[in-house]
């Protein structure tokens, strides 16, 4: 019984073979034309990629962003993590779809990037806000118990996660990077580090 549906299969795939229905027909790929939109009250709804209500919005919260980030960094200066020179941001602009920052280096050399050159940066020259002491430990990305949350910000940039908790002495934190580094803090100063 089996050997006579092989054989069956055969003779119709070499059949169809014969008519051209196994070549591979030319064939167009069209994109999307729908996308899903969460709506205000939490359920998705699809809508028309090319449907002028979607890119009306798109362009008002597009044009309320570039208000909110030129009010605060353009025409300021700033000390990135983890070099610490200043770069001003010189503008704000919209570029296709994204939102690009226009970045000018203490040399007058502009570039523009879509986000900022760190997560971790300064209003004024982090040298003079850190101790000596400080500082020396920031620049070889190194942290000291003793050390405040904005010292080991600047050394070590931003944690992937902040777990928080309440005791009778204050508010304790563990700074999570990575997979099995942790810093401990205890009223805004570490205590502890663990690697």
């Amino acid at each position: 019984m089996t050997t006579i549906r092989i054989l069956l299969c055969v003779i119709v795939l070499l059949a169809l073979a014969s008519v051209g229905f196994a070549q591979q027909p030319n064939v167009k790929v069209l994109e999307p034309t729908v996308t899903t939109v969460r709506m205000p009250d939490g359920r998705l709804q699809l809508v028309a990629v090319d449907d002028p209500e979607l890119k009306a919005e798109r362009a008002a919260r597009l044009k309320t962003t570039l208000a909110k980030l030129s009010a605060e960094y353009k025409d300021k200066t700033f000390w990135f993590r983890p070099a610490y020179v200043p770069l001003k941001i010189v503008d704000v602009v919209v570029v296709g779809d994204q939102i690009k920052f226009v970045i000018q280096k203490t040399t007058g050399e502009s570039f523009t990037d879509n986000r900022l050159p760190s997560d971790v940066y300064f209003t004024r020259d982090p040298r003079q806000i850190f101790s000596a002491r400080a500082w020396a430990y920031i620049e070889r990305s190194k942290v000291f118990v003793g050390m405040t949350k904005d010292q080991a910000l600047a050394s070590w940039g931003r944690p992937e996660r902040i777990n928080r908790t309440l005791t009778r002495g204050g508010v304790s934190e563990q700074w999570v990077y990575g997979l099995s580094t942790y810093l401990y803090f205890t009223n805004g100063k570490l205590t502890a580090a663990q690697n």
